[in-house]
């Protein structure tokens, strides 16, 4: 199995820091999986980010052109993930999977991502996408993390419409739809309240609470 970790990436650089000692406590996943950082910030340059970047895997890191300025509402420069996903889509070939995720969200364990990628493999599914139902984000898909097969969909992501932006999650949903792209749909208990949810993985911007997740499971090992 060949396994693409994709991170879309604005303003992080720490966050990358964390997320690599989290990746390299894994067995399945650093032994599967190549990595590609799509940083669309003009000031941050690629050696930067590379002081930061420390996955004990093959890092690819591409500079894409910044188009949303600095301080865009995120339901907006969200369009970022979908644009940059397009951009690469020619990279994933070679690859069963790939994750696309936010550098905020971290996978602090691997366990139920392998087993799910592992069951999922042959079957008819496209993707695997995070369903929301909240205030927020009502009947619509999480974007710090969702995963398809790329030699089983198409490039959906290039229908950005720059002239008439919706929210990231908006335009997830709509193209799975108009697409007819077969999912596998997965409710990530407790993701909503920034917790570890039971998919192992946590959206949280304050990097305190990540340094003790991740601190703590170094103690126990």
């Amino acid at each position: 199995m060949k396994i693409l970790l994709y991170y879309s990436s604005h303003r992080q650089k720490e966050e990358f820091l964390l997320s690599s000692d989290f990746f390299n406590k894994t067995n399945f996943l650093k032994k599967n999986t190549d990595i590609i950082i799509n940083c669309d910030n003009d000031h941050i340059s690629v050696d930067e980010l590379k002081s930061y970047i420390k996955y004990e895997t093959s890092v690819n890191i591409i500079k894409s052109p910044q188009i949303f300025p600095s301080g865009t509402c995120t339901s907006i420069s969200g369009n970022g993930i979908h644009i940059g996903v397009s951009e690469s889509f020619n990279l994933f070939d070679n690859y069963d999977y790939v994750i696309v995720m936010t550098p905020d969200c971290y996978i602090t364990n691997e366990d139920k991502i392998e087993k799910m990628l592992i069951e999922e493999l042959n079957t008819e599914n496209q993707m695997i996408v995070d369903f929301h139902d909240d205030w927020n984000h009502v009947n619509n898909y999480s974007c710090d993390f969702f995963v398809f097969k790329p030699k089983f969909i198409p490039n959906f992501f290039k229908e950005v419409d720059m002239e008439n932006l919706i929210a990231p999650e908006i335009f997830l949903k709509n193209k799975i739809i108009e697409k007819n792209i077969k999912c596998k749909i997965i409710t990530r208990e407790g993701s909503l309240s920034h917790q570890v949810d039971n998919y192992g993985l946590i959206h949280n911007h304050d990097l305190n609470i990540i340094r003790d997740i991740l601190n703590n499971q170094l103690k126990s090992t």
